[in-house]
């Protein structure tokens, strides 16, 4: 067997180092930009838009979120509760993680389109001695199904007859072609649908995540009004205790003094006081109850919860005057949901996805013509093989041509996926159409509940300050021995009542602010709150009596 020698061996080496390098140039990195070389795909029907609503409900206003430094001290404002959740709320954090995860399905995708490189080397002896040796290098490219190919043979030594075209020059052979897709898989094939999904998939985590920090935010702020309602119910009974045990030693003292102080008006407060300070226990443990729920949402810097004590609740929640309803009309805000709301982009995108699909489906239908060409070159000094017969000499050049054909005759697979992938392209236009419904009925319903939420305000506030007036004169009555103890309680518990009812009310009110402000997909929003002028005034505390 002649020596390679060592000028023939760099000629290889550079001529398939230059041909590697031109076709796999493209798979070194990901060049395949977002529907990049894939026409645009079938347009998916659009659900039908439901008739417009009359304009009958006025839509809120949209104060914008002041970002301030979370504290651990002073009042709680929702602000810093909300700010907490959108930095470090674990879940929220977990859902975001939904981007890295679509990137790496995209980068799957992608592999089909990665330079493959293959390689063999064989040696045999015996009758026929020679050894191969064989390397290609493969590249898929997004233009129109088209396949490269490059690679170096080596084949030096005796062959049989049947094997004679396994032998190459001294100095090896190179080679290079192309394969193109002219019909089927021409204009998209399952490769280039799967990296386009892929690519509308990583826009699809953006919606998750959006509906996600929508969900959070809302419960977050009504898990914060639920406790500042909670904190005002428990300030309230203990108030009403406070009135009974003054008077109770007030009672005790006129007792003491000689005054006609019969005994039952002293049993009859005891009783009160017992019942209060059951009515006390009851409001604490709710209290506790909402500060741990709202400790779910409230994290210091390093993401340890924190558990709001009484001390942060906002002052003066009882007068606190709800933000009153804007002009904008409710059609404008349903338009604006609709344009917002993550759930509509989702299901958008999901249809472009199905887009895709049918249009690879359709591109089935067609017949799969394929055509090709190849080139080699030997290089090196030509080896004559052993056998007789000259035509096994090795071939300086060799070209080839080549065209394909392929058409299964009842193409069922291409009619199934067509009829399945219109169907589903159908179904989500129909749940389109009914989430259109659902946002339209939660922004008039959250709006509704604005509104008469402020007008059971106001009238809980007049029953309120009715029943403070009918309190004080009935301790009046109880001071110049004209009533009773009994009727002074039940006047006070009749105003707690009142106040319990209004606390529950601006709750309810400010629980409705997210609710309606989640609905019209606005993030971090909060009620712009001001204070009745002037402050309602505290229970009436009695004066010693004489």
């Amino acid at each position: 067997m002649r020596r390679w020698g060592t000028r023939t061996f760099r000629t290889a080496i550079s001529c398939l180092t230059a041909a590697l390098g031109t076709v796999g140039c493209a798979g070194l990195q990901s060049p395949i930009a977002d529907s990049a070389y894939i026409r645009d795909p079938i347009a998916a029907p659009a659900a039908p838009t439901p008739a417009p609503t009359p304009p009958d409900l006025p839509a809120a206003p949209e104060p914008k979120l002041k970002a301030e430094p979370v504290s651990a001290t002073g009042t709680l404002k929702l602000d810093e509760v909300l700010q907490t959740v959108s930095q470090n709320f674990p879940l929220l954090k977990a859902i975001e993680e939904e981007r890295s995860i679509a990137v790496g399905q995209r980068l799957i995708t992608e592999s089909p389109f990665d330079l493959n490189l293959r390689g063999s080397v064989t040696g045999q002896e015996g009758s026929f001695g020679n050894t191969r040796i064989d390397m290609l290098a493969e590249q898929a490219t997004p233009y129109s199904g088209l396949t490269m190919f490059g690679g170096y043979r080596f084949g030096l030594g005796d062959y049989a007859v049947y094997n004679g075209g396994q032998k190459t020059g001294e100095g090896g052979e190179l080679r290079a072609g192309f394969q193109l897709a002219l019909l089927r898989d021409g204009q998209i094939d399952r490769r280039r649908a799967a990296l386009r999904q892929a690519q509308i998939a990583e826009r699809l985590a953006d919606p998750i995540i959006r509906r996600t920090r929508l969900d959070f935010l809302r419960a977050s702020a009504r898990t914060y009004w639920a406790w500042v309602a909670a904190g005002q119910r428990s300030i309230i009974q203990q108030e009403l205790l406070k009135l009974a045990n003054e008077r109770q030693a007030d009672l005790e003292k006129l007792k003491t003094d000689g005054k006609r102080i019969s005994d039952i008006a002293l049993e009859d407060n005891r009783r009160a006081i017992y019942e209060r300070k059951e009515l006390v226990l009851a409001a604490e443990r709710g209290f506790q109850e909402a500060a741990l729920a709202l400790s779910v949402f409230l994290c210091d810097a390093e993401g340890r919860p924190v558990v709001p004590g009484a001390e942060r609740l906002p002052p003066n929640f009882l007068d606190f005057i709800v933000p009153d309803i804007g002009t904008a009309t409710l059609e404008s805000d349903v338009q604006a949901a609709l344009a917002a709301r993550p759930e509509l982009e989702r299901l958008r995108l999901q249809k472009e996805q199905l887009a895709v699909e049918l249009k690879l489906a359709v591109n089935q239908f067609l017949p799969a013509v394929n055509v090709g060409a190849g080139v080699a070159q030997d290089l090196g000094f030509s080896k004559s093989s052993k056998i007789a017969d000259p035509s096994f000499d090795s071939d300086r050049t060799n070209a080839s041509v080549f065209l394909t054909s392929d058409l299964p005759f009842q193409r069922r697979e291409a009619q199934g996926r067509t009829l399945a992938t219109r169907a589903r392209i159908a179904q989500i236009a129909l749940n389109e159409r009914q989430i259109q419904n659902v946002i339209r009925a939660e922004v008039q319903d959250s709006i509704s509940n604005l509104m008469l939420a402020r007008k059971r305000i106001d009238e809980a506030r007049k029953e309120r300050n009715a029943a403070v007036t009918v309190a004080a004169d009935e301790l009046v009555l109880v001071k110049n021995a004209l009533s009773d103890v009994f009727f002074l309680n039940q006047r006070e518990l009749n105003a707690a009542a009142a106040k319990i009812k209004i606390a529950n009310l601006l709750a309810d009110y400010f629980r409705s602010f997210a609710d309606y402000r989640a609905a019209v997909a606005e993030e971090l929003a909060i009620p712009k709150i001001e204070l009745l002028p002037p402050p309602s005034e505290a229970l009436p505390k009695p004066k010693p009596m004489k």
